[in-house]
């Protein structure tokens, strides 16, 4: 369910956001907050969103077996590298049944730059 629920969002999002979007797109003050998302992150400690208040957050759900994820995440590599300073920030949230056993090693090998 959530695959195919993501995989029709992820195609939205890119298609959204061209290369020459303005970081302000919505005014601050109109903006929805992010809901109360947990996550774990990759030392163990809780990973708070609401740190990333008044940025855009891109929350990618992936797993090292998806191969639509394989092909899309440099590509939020790159947003990260290119929009970070405007405000857009990446984070990762793996659907990996055994957890951090496969996602460690996938992290250290591709070296995704924004936190999962």
């Amino acid at each position: 369910m959530h695959r195919q629920t993501f995989m029709g969002i992820v195609p939205t999002i890119a298609v959204v956001l061209p290369a020459t979007a303005p970081a302000d797109l919505t005014p601050v003050d109109s903006r929805k907050p992010l809901p109360q998302v947990a996550l774990t992150g990759f030392k163990g400690a809780s990973v708070n969103l609401s740190t990333d208040k008044g940025h855009v957050v891109l929350l990618d759900f992936w797993a090292t077996w998806c191969e639509g994820c394989k092909e899309e995440i440099p590509w939020f590599m790159e947003f990260q590298d290119k929009y970070n300073k405007t405000g857009l920030t990446v984070v990762g949230a793996s659907l990996d049944d055994d957890g951090w056993k496969s996602v460690k090693p996938y992290l250290r090998e591709y070296k995704i730059n924004y936190r999962s």
